[in-house]
Order: C-alpha cells, then sequence, then structure tokens
C-alpha cells in the first residue's frame, strides 16, 4: 500500500480496524511525529519511509510536484520515482551508507523501502562473515565434564548430587557470544519475521542456523550507541548503523501478539537539509570558500538561561572582500559575500514564502552578521529565484532558491 506525505488513510479494505487499533497504540506508545490520528484512520506527515502493521506494509513517499488526477498506473509510476529520490536523499545522511547498485534497482522494481534496509544489513553481515566474526573472553557459569575454573560449590551440590560424573564451575571462555555479535543475531531475528523477500529471509536464517539457542536481548538497540571501538571492532561500525535502524523500526504490541508495528521513518526536513549540504560540499570543495552546518551562536540570556540560533548552512568566501564569487546548484544561485541558506521541505506554487520563514531567515542574518541569505525549496513548478530585501534593514536580503531533486528516469 502507497501513500504520499499529507495524505489520509482511513479503515477499509485493506486497512482493517486492528491495524489501526495497533497503529494507534503505537502512537500513544512512541509519540512518534510520523502519522496524526484523525477519526478511524490517519494522515501522514512530513515523516516518509514504512509503517508495517501486523501483514499491513504501507509504504509512505514524498512528493514534491505539482498536483495532479492520478491513475492507478500514474501512482505506481510515481511511487517508484519518488521510491529511487527518497533512498539517494536517505544516502547522504552522514551515519548512513547505502549501498548506490541497490538505489538503482528500485526504479526497476517495486520492492519496500524496508527490504532495501534488510538488504544492506544482510549485505554488511555477509562481509562481518566473511572477515570472521568477533570472538571475545567472558565469564561463564555451567556444568563441565573436567575442573576448570572456579567451582561454584552450592550449585554443583544443588544440579549434580546424583551426577558426579559433571562439575558446576565458573571459567573465562573465548566465544563469539559479546554485544556486537548479539547485536547482529538480534537484528537477523527481525529480518526473518518481518521481510517478505524470501531470498532475504533464507540469508537470515542461514546466519542463525548455529546461533538460535542464543538468548533473546531486548535492549540490543539501546546499547548500540554505547557500544566502544578498537581496532578489532571497527569493521563493525558500518553495520551496527543498519542493525540499530532494523532493530529501532520494530514495536512489539503486547496486547495483541499479531499486529506488531514496524516503523522506519525519515523527517524529510531533515533528508532535504543533508541532501543540499551534500551538493554543496562538493561544488565548494577547492575554491577556498567555507561551508559550515549547523553552527551554534547564543542571542538571548538570562540567569542560567540561554536560547541559542542554529542556521542549516553557513557559507563564508576566502576573504572578507572577496569578489569572485561562488557559483552553486549547477550554475542557479551565485554568491558575493557570507551567506546563510536555510533548507525547507516545502512545495511553493509561487515565489511568496511563509512570514515565519522570513523572521527566520531575518534572525540568522542579524545574530550571524551575514548582509544576504536565502531560503532554499524544491523545484517543482518550474519557479526562477528570486531576491527580495527586507524594509528599513539595508543591507540584509532574502532570496528564494528552488533546486532541483536527484533526476529519476524510468528504467535507470
Amino acid at each position: 500500500m502507497i501513500l504520499f506525505e499529507h495524505e489520509p488513510l482511513r479503515v477499509g479494505k485493506e486497512f482493517g480496524l486492528e491495524e489501526f487499533e495497533a497503529l494507534a497504540r503505537w502512537k500513544e506508545k512512541t509519540g512518534h511525529p510520523g502519522i496524526e490520528l484523525i477519526h478511524k484512520g490517519f494522515k501522514a506527515t512530513q515523516w516518509v519511509g514504512v509503517l508495517q502493521v501486523g501483514k499491513v506494509r504501507i509504504e509512505i513517499l514524498p512528493k514534491a510536484e505539482p498536483a495532479r488526477r492520478e491513475g492507478v498506473l500514474d501512482r505506481v509510476r510515481l511511487a517508484r520515482k519518488w521510491r529511487w529520490i527518497l533512498l539517494r536523499m536517505v544516502s547522504a545522511l552522514p551515519s548512513i551508507e547505502l549501498d548506490l547498485d541497490q538505489i538503482a534497482g528500485i526504479a526497476t522494481q517495486d520492492h519496500s523501502i524496508l527490504e532495501v534496509f534488510y538488504g544492506c544489513f544482510l549485505k554488511e553481515v555477509r562481509e562481518i562473515h566473511r572477515e570472521g566474526l568477533l570472538r571475545t573472553y567472558r565469564m561463564v557459569r555451567k556444568d563441565r565434564t573436567a575442573l576448570r575454573g572456579r567451582l561454584v560449590l552450592g550449585e554443583d551440590l544443588r544440579r549434580n548430587l546424583v551426577h558426579r560424573e559433571r562439575v558446576h564451575t565458573e571459567a573465562m571462555e573465548f566465544d563469539l557470544v559479546n554485544s556486537w555479535n548479539r547485536v547482529l543475531v538480534e537484528g537477523l531475528r527481525v529480518v526473518d519475521r518481518r521481510t517478505r523477500n524470501s531470498n532475504s529471509r533464507a540469508q537470515a536464517k542461514s546466519f542463525l542456523v548455529d546461533r538460535e539457542c542464543w538468548p533473546r536481548w531486548t535492549g540490543a538497540a539501546s546499547a548500540i550507541p554505547r557500544l566502544a571501538y578498537d581496532r578489532r571492532t571497527e569493521r563493525y561500525r558500518n553495520t551496527m548503523r543498519f542493525a540499530e535502524l532494523v532493530l529501532l523500526s520494530e514495536y512489539p504490541d503486547l496486547s495483541s501478539g499479531t499486529n506488531d508495528v514496524t516503523a522506519l521513518l525519515f523527517d524529510m526536513n531533515a533528508l532535504w537539509e543533508a541532501w543540499v549540504l551534500k551538493c554543496l560540499q562538493r561544488e565548494v570543495a577547492g575554491t577556498g570558500w567555507t561551508l559550515q552546518d549547523q553552527v551554534k551562536l547564543e542571542y538571548w540570556r538570562a540567569h542560567n538561561v540561554r536560547r541559542s540560533l542554529r542556521p542549516d548552512i553557513w557559507l563564508k568566501p576566502p576573504t572578507k572582500h572577496d569578489s569572485t564569487g561562488l557559483t552553486l546548484f549547477g550554475g542557479k544561485l551565485h554568491l558575493t559575500g557570507p551567506t546563510i541558506l536555510d533548507t525547507k521541505w516545502k512545495v511553493l506554487q509561487s515565489p511568496a514564502p511563509s512570514d515565519d520563514d522570513l523572521r527566520q531567515l531575518l534572525a540568522y542574518s542579524l545574530r550571524f552578521d551575514c548582509p544576504r541569505g536565502w531560503l532554499v525549496y524544491p523545484q517543482a513548478h518550474g519557479l526562477a529565484n528570486t531576491m527580495g530585501q527586507f524594509q528599513e534593514m539595508n543591507p540584509i536580503e532574502c532570496g528564494l532558491a528552488f533546486v532541483d531533486l536527484p533526476n529519476f528516469t524510468e528504467g535507470a
């Protein structure tokens, strides 16, 4: 089932009342801003990705183009296009390294985005297996056929009073059971349960065949940020990123075991900012200009309370009076001095920004001493860049820049 951002979905033939109630419980439990509950249904927000409730999988995709009436085939083609664009934008996130070959395959196949992340996780696990799983020392208490380590006398008498061929001891063992491998196993269990791709399920089962007896670890996802990497475990870092996405996407429905919720959602505002930043980093490299993102400057203070401003992107020329300028976005934007860029994932039908967007950029320009700023929107209606000026505040100017999205061609 496919939804585009800000579209509603109500209870019906494909989305039943049980699924709606499970989703409502998930919303109440997590408070996730990814959906808004409405009467017997929900409405998508600017969060995009995948929601799976029980056996119902809902793919929420971005859409920045003129509104028009769509048939079923048009909707399928649009879904392929925006699924591909979404994955290209996700690949710009610094914490995720997507396989670009898999992204290219999305253009011609109707795979869910969730399956792409499962595939990337399995690929990372295969690489770890090829190099060899990490072994570490750990203290293990169990029955042994020979005395090794420290005898646990009380437990030995309780367990082995009539089995004197065994002895219960506590000793160090060098094996595969450690935090890194247990995270992998928990991620593989999620893939095995949730994937609809038979090949992915077979791969997950093959990795799990000798490790099904490992105890469950419900805190695996929360433990990932606390893992300390060294030269032996650095190779696990990217795998842990995908494992965290897989594990955090699953929310067990404790009141009904058949309607667990899987939610893998991304904020389009953050994705748009990451995509624009990645494009700028390529264009600014070697020019001498300085590019900084999310720089924070304090603008208000009272006793122990402080407030700060943090623009998306701050560009500065090599020298204060640089006259050469900088051309960005394939020649569509030319800068001649310090500039603030503030990205906005909004589809404008005309060059008329909201008052809130203008006030925000004005505050950035004043605090960061930038005479010029740009609001950066996705291009959807063929609008030309526009420059305006704040009245009574010379020489502060505010422009509207409309930037093209990743170029998709059918069959690419």
